[in-house]
C-alpha cells in the first residue's frame, strides 16, 4: 500500500489527502487482520481436498470483487450486497475509505475486527472437526 502511494505520487503526481491519519493507521491493520482471518477460514474449509490450492485460488478473485477492493459495491448487482456484508474485508475497506475521506471509520473497523474474530473462532472449531475426521478415517492426503 505504501509503495502504491509512493508510485502514485512520484510517477503520476497523484495526491491522496488523508483526513484522519491516525484512524487511517488503525483501519489498515484491521483490514489486514480480517483478510488473514478470512484466508485462515478458507484454508481450513478446503484442507481435506487434494485440490485445496485450486479451490482457494478460485475463491480469491470473487472475494476481492465482492468486498469492494476492485470496483465499488454500488456497481455490483443488489443481491451481492448482503453477501459482502458478511465478509469482514468489506468493512475494512469501508473503514479505510471513511478515514481517508473524513468520515468515522471506528464502527466499520470494529465490525471488521468482530467478523474477523468470528472467522478465527469458526476456523478453529472447523479445524478441530476436520482433523478429528481425518485422523479417524486416515484420509488427509498431504501430497
Amino acid at each position: 500500500m505504501a509503495t502504491t502511494f509512493v508510485w502514485g505520487r512520484v510517477l503520476f503526481g497523484i495526491e491522496l489527502p488523508i483526513e484522519h491519519p491516525v484512524l487511517f493507521a488503525i483501519s489498515i491493520p484491521a483490514a489486514i487482520l480480517s483478510i488473514g482471518a478470512l484466508g485462515f477460514l478458507i484454508a481450513v474449509a478446503f484442507a481435506r481436498y487434494r485440490s485445496a490450492w485450486a479451490l482457494g485460488s478460485m475463491t480469491e478473485y470473487p472475494i476481492w470483487l465482492i468486498c469492494g477492493f476492485l470496483v465499488p459495491l454500488t456497481l455490483l448487482p443488489d443481491w451481492v450486497r448482503p453477501i459482502s456484508w458478511a465478509l469482514a474485508p468489506t468493512w475494512g475497506m469501508r473503514a479505510i475509505r471513511e478515514s481517508a475521506t473524513g468520515g468515522s471509520p471506528l464502527p466499520d473497523a470494529a465490525l471488521c475486527l468482530a467478523l474477523g474474530a468470528a472467522y478465527v473462532a469458526i476456523g478453529i472449531a472447523l479445524m478441530d472437526t476436520v482433523l478429528r475426521a481425518a485422523r479417524h478415517k486416515a484420509s488427509l492426503s498431504l501430497t
